[in-house]
């Protein structure tokens, strides 16, 4: 009995809700819908707003980035004949150097085995005053199984030699030197040379001359006092403390100076 009453109550309290819904509460609720509606159509229309502007955004990107990609397209396009001729002128510039330093390094070698046996032809001034060259020359010429040196160290050694040989050869050439004459024991000596052809000397009691001449295994000089005085004044004509005139001194034979 007690649950068929309780069943009897809520249909009871059912009955009496519907009984209050009205008309006028059916409006309200509607319009409520109406306005949320609107507002979930006005967020949505504002959404797709900004969307559809940050599509035509990106699309406006995309397009400026295909007509860049174009230009660049076509730049690439027409720099490759260049870039071919440019390619075609580097290969042929190397080719050229390779070729330049194969004939190069041909030459310098060819002037050191030239220059080496000339040494022994190099009075002691000449050769003082080209010490630091003729050592790399000599050194480089005993070391063969080494590394070669550098082209350019070997071309300016060459240089200097053969500058420093050309000035000595053209040029009258006066030296105070210790000089070992006949065997005897070295003594200071002033010697005039006449390029690398000849040389005189004379002490400076002017008692003690004679003259000198190259060879292959180096300067020969030989006595001859009776050249004393005209040795002397052939030095001072040179050192230009005395005036210059016609004088005459030995001269050995081609011969003998150039066995």
């Amino acid at each position: 009995m007690l649950s068929g009453a309780a069943i009897v109550w809520t249909g009871a309290q059912e009955t009496e809700k519907k009984e209050t819904t009205t008309p006028a509460g059916d409006l309200q609720e509607t319009l409520k819908e109406w306005v949320l509606t609107r507002q979930l159509i006005s967020r949505e229309k504002a959404a797709w707003q900004e969307q559809k502007k940050t599509w035509t955004d990106l699309n406006e990107i995309r397009r400026l980035e295909k007509e860049s990609l174009n230009e660049f397209i076509e730049s690439a396009r027409s720099r490759v004949p260049r870039i071919t001729e440019e390619k075609a002128a580097l290969a042929s510039e190397e080719k050229a150097l390779r070729d330049w330093r194969k004939e190069s390094l041909r030459k310098i070698d060819e002037w050191e085995k030239k220059l080496l046996p000339l040494l022994p032809l190099f009075p002691a001034p000449l050769e003082d005053s080209l010490k630091e060259p003729i050592t790399r020359l000599k050194a480089a010429s005993i070391a063969e199984d080494e590394e070669p040196r550098p082209l350019q160290d070997r071309t300016r050694d060459v240089v200097l030699i053969l500058q420093g040989f050309r000035e000595f050869q053209s040029a009258v050439t006066t030296e105070r030197e210790l000089l070992a004459v006949g065997g005897s024991e070295p003594r200071e000596l002033d010697v005039l040379y006449l390029g690398l052809s000849r040389a005189w000397f004379v002490d400076a009691a002017g008692t003690f001359s004679g003259y000198g001449r190259p060879t292959p295994g180096g300067w020969v000089w030989t006595e001859d006092s009776g050249i004393a005085s005209r040795v002397r004044k052939a030095i001072e004509m040179a050192d230009n403390r005395v005036p210059p005139e016609f004088l005459s001194l030995p001269f050995p034979s081609h011969k003998e100076a150039q066995p």
